[in-house]
């Protein structure tokens, strides 16, 4: 099983790394506090399709701070983007288990 955790990353490496990702066979947690250039969208995940499990309980450091997930239904969590105004999450038409937490992104409407 393999999970995605993006936290404090520019969206060049963003889009370099993942702009053909279709499938993530973990769950995905998308979560920018303090970046110096934080996405104002997810369009870098444009080809992703499917994201499969639902286990979201981790620990992310970002700047020296640690922050505890526990999503434990969840399989998306988009949380505390300082600058997220969009998803553009297009392609993505299957969640197999678990839920959605989209919390704390106060750009995004």
């Amino acid at each position: 099983q393999a999970s995605l955790q993006l936290v404090d990353i520019t969206y060049e490496q963003l889009q370099y790394y993942l702009g053909r990702l279709e499938t993530i066979n973990g769950y995905m947690t998308v979560m920018m506090l303090d970046c110096e250039e934080c996405p104002k969208d997810l369009a870098f995940l444009s080809s992703l399709k499917t994201i499969e499990e639902n286990r979201c309980t981790s620990k992310i450091v970002s700047k020296g701070i640690e922050y505890e997930l526990s999503y434990r239904s969840a399989a998306l969590v988009i949380a505390n983007n300082v600058e997220l105004r969009s998803l553009g999450l297009n392609a993505l038409t299957t969640i197999e288990q678990g839920n959605v937490a989209i919390k704390h992104n106060a750009q995004l409407c």
